[in-house]
């Protein structure tokens, strides 16, 4: 009076995630109830509509074999396949900072969303499983770009100088990753170094030039310099002035000899 068939595309389920079957009865009559038989258990599909169920299989582990039966009549056997989505297992970013900042480099384990100063050097290392591809995605740079494979293992480096969200994707032959890995790189801009200046001239004999102010920079100095020529001189002189160099914010104070 009827025949069983499935509707869904593929009968290929994810590891450690549920499955859907999808069922419908075609013939001259449909069946009330319908039943399915996995790992000698019977249990009732739910009814959707005339002649259409659905059955749920949690959290597939291995392939899985079952049996539809309705009114005493039974299908043939089918077998859900189980295959794995690809995922990663562990992944860190190692930071390589600018010269000028006389920082260590850092490493950063499972976490993807950094704040790093402007010209640092990201280097992303992951380990997969089960996965054939892994791109990074930054969206406000306009840019995807495929990771280095080497077995299970993938890395991509390279200089940020602005900020960006990003996103992780995998694949491998069955499907992409299932969770959304988004993140975000945070760059801290490199302010220009600010310098005030006054200048106190000897009024009596002029025989002094006197040069003092304040210099201010997020990072600090290297050298702070006094650049001068006279009128019958086409290039300039350099004197350096004393700094801390330790100090990001300072005073500075120096008597030019004329």
């Amino acid at each position: 009076p009827f025949s069983f068939a499935l509707t869904n595309e593929a009968l290929l389920g994810f590891k450690g995630e549920s499955f859907t079957l999808k069922i419908e009865t075609e013939g001259r009559s449909a069946p009330d109830n319908l039943y399915v038989w996995s790992n000698n258990r019977k249990v009732k599909a739910v009814k959707t509509s005339a002649g259409t169920f659905e059955y749920v299989f949690d959290r597939l582990q291995t392939n899985t074999e079952f049996t539809l039966e309705a009114e005493s009549i039974t299908s043939s056997v089918y077998e859900i396949q189980v295959v794995a989505r690809p995922s990663i297992a562990l992944f860190n970013l190692q930071l390589d900072f600018p010269a000028y900042l006389n920082r260590e480099s850092e490493t950063i384990e499972n976490s993807g969303n950094v704040s790093i100063p402007e010209g640092t050097r990201v280097k992303w290392e992951f380990q997969t499983e089960s996965a054939n591809a892994l791109s990074l995605n930054f969206s406000k740079l306009e840019e995807k770009v495929n990771a280095s494979k080497q077995g299970n293992d993938y890395s991509y480096e390279r200089t940020f100088k602005q900020s960006t969200p990003y996103s992780i994707q995998l694949e491998n032959e069955y499907s992409t990753n299932r969770d959304s890995l988004q993140f975000a790189i945070e760059t801290i801009k490199d302010r220009y170094p600010e310098i005030t200046l006054e200048q106190y001239q000897d009024t009596v004999l002029f025989k002094s030039l006197v040069l003092a102010g304040n210099i201010s920079d997020d990072y600090g100095f290297r050298k702070l310099t006094f650049h001068y020529r006279y009128e019958s001189q086409s290039e300039y002189s350099m004197m350096p002035l004393e700094i801390n160099t330790t100090l990001t914010t300072q005073s500075y104070y120096q008597v030019f000899e004329l």
